[in-house]
């Protein structure tokens, strides 16, 4: 699952030419050992606050998980997918 984050109001998204900042291997909180906050909204809240830009999951076999996808992730100007309008953290 690939998705990116809306800028915050006053910043703006980044060209090509600007630095992009991403993680690309996060787990959910189905995953084993992991906390039960890694939700869509807290990883959100965290890339918000740490400047991450675009967010990829590894955790996409998980019915769960797709389901919450599914449920909370709208397509994207410009990417992949977005959390949708209810479900900023």
């Amino acid at each position: 699952m690939l998705w990116g984050f809306e800028s915050s109001p006053g910043n703006n998204p980044p060209s090509v030419a600007s630095k992009l900042v991403a993680d690309l291997h996060l787990h959910s909180h189905y995953s084993r050992a992991t906390s039960r906050e890694l939700t869509l909204e807290h990883l959100w809240k965290w890339a918000q606050l740490k400047g991450v830009q675009v967010v990829a999951t590894g955790d996409v076999a998980h019915p769960g998980w797709l389901a919450e996808g599914r449920e909370k992730l709208v397509p994207a100007e410009g990417g992949p997918v977005r959390l949708g309008r209810g479900c900023s953290g």
